[in-house]
């Protein structure tokens, strides 16, 4: 297997990230694209609420939308494909 390398997993195409991924690494990936966009978002629908709210659950929340494409990234440094899906699951389940 090769890193870059489209292979089968669990029925499904999964890309194979890691260093040899080319120049961009994990801001070529569409999930961290996506991710940064909700994180965007995230901050701009906060932003907009009350002192009490933002400084409460707003700051939750933003830091839940921050941790997505986080993780994402630092799952994408990790030396073995094991580490890189744990990563990937935890950015999965901030999302449920």
């Amino acid at each position: 297997m090769v890193f870059g390398e489209r292979v089968l997993v669990n029925s499904q195409w999964s890309l194979v990230i890691g260093e040899g991924m080319g120049s961009g690494g994990f801001e070529d990936l569409r999930v961290f694209q996506m991710a940064e966009r909700l994180a965007d978002v995230v901050w701009d629908i906060v932003a907009k609420w009350d002192y009490f709210s933002k400084d409460t659950v707003g700051r939750q929340f933003v830091r839940a939308a921050d941790s997505v494409g986080a993780n994402i990234s630092e799952g994408v440094g990790r030396w073995n494909f094991q580490d890189n899906r744990r990563f990937v699951r935890i950015a999965r389940g901030i999302l449920k």
